[in-house]
């Protein structure tokens, strides 16, 4: 029997359980947030010691605005949607904004601070769990040797 919880990212609720393993589930659920909005928080600091008040509005908004825009106008043509590039910019925001006030208030362990959290984000060790886990099919490759290799490549570039 399946207890019925409550999804953290749309709060809908669901009788299947989590994916992932106890000890990943718990990093990811509870420990990586907060440990991020500790950094953020820090950065905030970092960001209010060298803009002051006023520059910690006009940075962050204008870092959106700017990204929204330039990725809705890279991706309008493809089937990604104005919302994809909105809460894309609104990720890449915080994100710039965090680096710089880590980079603002410690010039030399900011990057060190923002490495460790971005590589130990839940998104990344859920991928370095799957490919530990999966064993990978051997690629059959033909033997081709060079002079087929040739002849080929004269065949591609005989029509320029």
């Amino acid at each position: 029997m399946t207890s019925r919880t409550t999804h953290p990212r749309n709060n809908r609720v669901s009788a299947w359980p989590s994916p992932r393993p106890g000890s990943q589930r718990l990093w990811s659920e509870r420990i990586w947030p907060v440990l991020a909005g500790t950094v953020t928080f820090l950065a905030t600091i970092g960001m209010w010691s060298a803009l002051g008040p006023a520059g910690l509005v006009v940075a962050p908004l204008g870092t959106y605005l700017f990204v929204a825009v330039l990725l809705y106008g890279t991706v309008s043509e493809t089937s990604l949607t104005l919302a994809w590039s909105l809460r894309t910019a609104l990720v890449v925001t915080v994100v710039l904004m965090d680096v710089t006030g880590l980079l603002l208030l410690w010039p030399l362990a900011g990057g060190v601070v923002a490495g460790v959290v971005g590589l130990s984000s839940p998104p990344v060790t859920g991928l370095l769990a799957r490919s530990g886990r999966r064993p990978r099919p051997p690629v059959d490759r033909p033997e081709l040797d060079q002079a087929e290799v040739d002849r080929i490549f004269a065949e591609i570039v005989s029509g320029f």
